[in-house]
């Protein structure tokens, strides 16, 4: 959803007519050590209002929102929070309860993350991991995978341009590494024998934009949004003087 029909920031659903929102993920092998849930959302309201926040039927925590100044030229605030939890399966469902305090009132949801422990096992065939804790100058984290065979590998993809793979050694079904971790690292653990999907869309005709005479605007959008793009630009055309 583009709350207002333009610029960068998207979001994904409306609290409007509909207040409460559910959503689940599943977590493998999540164990029951405190987790931490982050919501962001923006509130466009000019009375204060508050979005309840649950996981699995218990309340973590409020998101709160005091409202816009008459005025003003904001039609919304960005609110975020932390909240913590303590997981009690791996099926995490996260409930959003909006209290619309006026007919005008809305929230939009902009993101949910989750961070958790979990137990280092060979769960599925890909997963990234990353060790808050192991973090710290001239640091250097041993890393024991579970239920590993002689195909896993891991690779360290914190600079996702410049990923590289990383050696250990196979004892029994534990594969164990040692990798810096003077910052956080993020890792990617597999075992070839699937992957995450590639969609392939079709082939992009060469595009010659060094042969346009010079313009002031260049829009680049999605084909399903050529006709908003087409909005955009006439309306820069027009009121702007642009040459688009």
């Amino acid at each position: 959803i583009g709350k207002w029909e333009t610029g960068r920031k998207w979001f994904s659903d409306i609290f409007d007519m509909t207040t409460v929102r559910t959503y689940t993920m599943d977590v493998p092998a999540i164990t029951s050590e405190r987790a931490r849930v982050s919501v962001s959302a923006a509130f466009s309201s000019a009375a204060s209002s508050r979005m309840t926040v649950s996981v699995n039927n218990q309340i973590v925590g409020y998101l709160r929102d005091t409202g816009l100044v008459p005025g003003l030229e904001y039609i919304a605030h960005m609110q975020r929070e932390d909240y913590n939890f303590n997981p009690i399966s791996s099926k995490l469902e996260f409930k959003l309860d909006y209290n619309k305090p006026i007919m005008s009132s809305k929230a939009y949801l902009d993101w949910i993350e989750v961070q958790s422990v979990c137990d280092l096992r060979m769960h599925s065939a890909q997963f990234l991991i990353s060790h808050l804790d192991g973090v710290g100058e001239g640091e250097v984290t041993l890393f024991n995978i579970g239920n590993s065979d002689t195909r896993v590998k891991v690779w360290d993809v914190t600079d996702p341009v410049q990923p590289y793979p990383l050696t250990g050694n196979l004892d029994g079904n534990v594969f164990s590494l040692k990798a810096p971790t003077d910052t956080l690292r993020k890792f990617v653990v597999f075992n070839g024998s699937s992957f995450k999907p590639v969609t392939t869309v079709g082939k992009i005709a060469n595009q010659d934009l060094h042969a346009n005479s010079e313009v002031d605007m260049i829009i680049v959008s999605h084909r399903d949004f050529l006709s908003e793009a087409e909005r955009l630009a006439d309306y820069r055309r027009q009121n702007s003087g642009l040459t688009v």
